[in-house]
């Protein structure tokens, strides 16, 4: 959960794929119109959707008691990442 930014990277990403990149003239790029720019848009939108819902679920996750700011919930044990017991 706690690299769940790389998903807004890979839409923005993805978003300057099909909004600039595509609009530039490379001779070596082969050059789709249309298709590419709606591939990049609807992965860019995909990517904030999922980031949406994993923020969400974070949220909630994070409301409940004993748990550790690693992101292990185990109730009467210590974290197996730092330690700490929960």
């Amino acid at each position: 959960m706690r690299h769940r930014h790389w998903l807004l990277v890979g839409g923005l990403l993805a978003a300057g794929f099909a909004f600039v990149f595509v609009r530039l003239n490379f001779g070596w790029y082969a050059n789709y119109g249309q298709t590419d720019i709606w591939a990049g848009a609807l992965l860019a939108a995909a990517c904030l959707l999922c980031w949406t819902a994993l923020e969400l679920a974070s949220r909630l996750i994070d409301t409940r008691e004993h748990r550790c700011g690693c992101g292990y919930s185990l109730r009467g044990m210590k974290c197996p990442e730092c330690g700490k017991s929960l």
